[in-house]
């Protein structure tokens, strides 16, 4: 078996996950990838922890994913991401950004003042049971914000396909619980499917339900927003297993977490949609929050 084949299916002791990891830190940090502020858009989709190649299986069930391509995220996990891509854009286009986030990592931004405005819907549209922002409520916060401010670009990051892996948590003969839904968060779901409790074909669908689950939210969204350059993409992928990778850890170099999606549409305000009002507090910590996604140990 080539070299290469042999480390893609690397399994890194428990003991020395960290040491591996710190040690491909400054690998992952001399790749900077590609900033999305880089671009010019007028609305930007972040579909969180979505891979390319998963966003490239359902592409031909949405007449909005045609023709997907590709880029080179700055980061592997989400604040880092967030601490990359805010510090490293010009003042212009973050003055004229209004930004909706579900992750909680929206407040690693480094000055928010710089920012048209923000929105941090992770703050009250909670589900607490989920362990998640549901994307509906994101969708109505996005669709609100351009009706009421039509700001000069919106910046909406949804927290799905990350874990939980909600249809597929749902609707399991297995019962709640088998990825991460009323249990120990995301990193559950990373260690059972490590430890091979769950399988690899288990935990791809989970993921490519939930990813789909966002992107009804999506089609939702154009359809009730005046964007003529719409991009959607993602702040990372997600390891299955390769290079020793399961999840997202930060400052990683390799494409199964760096390789995102970048598709270019267009959006139309037809007027399907009347946004539900969010205004009850979540009763749930940032840091229990973050446990929920796997952030927090």
């Amino acid at each position: 078996m080539p070299l290469k084949q042999i480390l893609m299916k690397l399994k890194v002791p428990d003991l020395l996950e960290p040491i591996y990891y710190k040690s491909l830190h400054p690998i992952g940090n001399l790749r900077r990838g590609e900033n999305i502020f880089d671009t010019n858009w007028d609305l930007c989709l972040i579909l969180d922890a979505c891979r390319f190649d998963l966003l490239q299986e359902v592409s031909d069930e949405y007449s909005f994913l045609s023709n997907p391509d590709s880029k080179l995220s700055v980061d592997s996990k989400t604040d880092a991401w967030t601490r990359k891509t805010f510090s490293r854009a010009d003042a212009h286009s973050l003055n004229d950004t209004a930004y909706v986030s579900a992750n909680p990592f929206s407040q690693e931004i480094p000055d928010e003042s710089q920012l048209d405005s923000i929105d941090h819907v992770w703050e009250y549209g909670w589900d607490q049971e989920g362990g998640t922002v549901p994307p509906r409520v994101i969708t109505d916060r996005a669709i609100q914000k351009h009706r009421s401010d039509s700001p000069e670009s919106l910046l909406v990051h949804y927290l799905q396909p990350h874990v939980p892996f909600i249809p597929w948590e749902q609707k399991t003969p297995l019962g709640r619980g088998n990825f991460g839904l009323n249990g120990d968060g995301a990193n559950d779901t990373w260690q059972r499917f490590r430890n091979s409790e769950l399988s690899l074909s288990e935990v791809w669908k989970g993921y490519r339900e939930n990813l789909r689950y966002v992107l009804d939210e999506v089609k939702l969204l154009l359809e009730n927003v005046d964007a003529e350059r719409v991009v959607i993409t993602s702040d990372h992928g997600n390891g299955v297993g390769e290079w020793g990778i399961y999840g997202h850890p930060i400052h990683m170099p390799f494409s199964c977490v760096r390789k995102v999606p970048w598709v270019t549409t267009t959006a139309e305000d037809r007027g399907t949609h009347m946004p539900q009002e969010y205004e009850a507090a979540s009763e749930t910590t940032t840091t229990e929050k973050l446990r929920a996604l796997g952030y927090v140990g």
